[in-house]
């Protein structure tokens, strides 16, 4: 007899999985079109499903404040976060990226901090941290040559801003908690964040605003499919549906996975670098995240 648990873990292992292999996917497209405008498109698709899916069941559109701390926060942790993310995968391996954003629990204990969230500052936190930073630091032992390239040095900067922006928006917003359905409210994210990359990159036509006009090949419609409907809709439920089910200690397993998922695959079909310290150290960066994790 299978388990009460037995669908939440089957939507833990789709979350830990599918959500790494979205830099697999991300990476491809931007080789077409800027990281600015697959975020408008991407984030704008999925928000229009999953918001329109409540819509017509005859859920209440959000109003007032409410709409407009989910416009103002789709906008910060979704649009600038992901944007960014995406830009960096122009010059960055999508495992590296991978890697960078698994450092968010760190980074929320320090933007915690200086917004005057507690936390109780313990040995295994200080450690973890260290441990992250470390493992982050070992990592680009293989990429020594890289760092000399400009191009490579911002594909870093974006991928931290990307996830210091995501950690400073969830920590100005955790402290109130929404009356609006998580699905339907994140759709309503994902339409501000959308529309926000997509007036971003009209507006900066040396980075990004010409792809309006300029034809694409079937290489991104097949990653933005997948991105949209396995990244952004399926795999959100499945997270959604997991963390109703189970602890949220089991379901942040998939902080810890899903870099190592990306490094994996981008090997595999990308080519992307993958030696011995590579591997060894992005364990090493994932067992820091473990720590800080665990002190919390």
């Amino acid at each position: 007899m299978r388990s009460p648990d037995f669908k939440a873990y089957v939507a833990l292992a789709v979350v830990c999985f599918f959500w790494g292999t979205t830099y697999l996917a991300t990476s491809v497209a931007v080789t077409t079109v800027h990281g600015f405008f697959l975020a408008g498109v991407r984030q704008t698709l999925a928000g229009l499903i999953m918001a329109g899916f409540f819509l017509l069941r005859g859920h209440p559109f959000p109003k007032g404040a409410e709409l407009m701390r989910l416009i103002w926060t789709g906008i910060l942790m979704v649009g600038i976060s992901n944007g960014f993310m995406n830009w960096s995968l122009q010059h960055i391996p999508s495992g590296i990226g991978a890697i960078l954003a698994a450092t968010t629990p760190i980074w929320m204990v320090a933007f915690g901090a200086m917004t005057g969230v507690k936390t109780r500052l313990s040995w295994t936190l200080v450690l973890g941290i260290l441990v992250g930073l470390a493992g982050i630091a070992g990592i680009f032992r293989d990429y020594v040559a890289e760092l000399l390239n400009p191009d490579f040095r911002m594909g870093i900067v974006l991928g931290l801003a990307s996830t210091m922006t995501w950690c400073l928006g969830s920590v100005l917003t955790i402290r109130k908690k929404l009356s609006t359905h998580i699905i339907f409210g994140s759709g309503v994210q994902l339409i501000a964040a959308g529309v926000s990359m997509f007036l971003l990159s009209a507006a900066t036509s040396g980075i990004g605003g010409e792809v309006f006009f300029r034809p694409v090949g079937w290489t991104f419609y097949a990653s933005l499919s997948y991105l949209v409907g396995i990244g952004s809709i399926i795999t959100f439920t499945a997270y959604v549906y997991a963390l109703t089910h189970l602890p949220p200690a089991k379901v942040s397993i998939y902080s810890y996975v899903n870099p190592i998922v990306a490094v994996l695959a981008g090997a595999a079909i990308l080519g992307e670098k993958l030696t011995l310290n590579t591997l060894a150290f992005s364990l090493v960066t994932v067992a820091g995240v473990w720590l800080v994790n665990r002190a919390k």
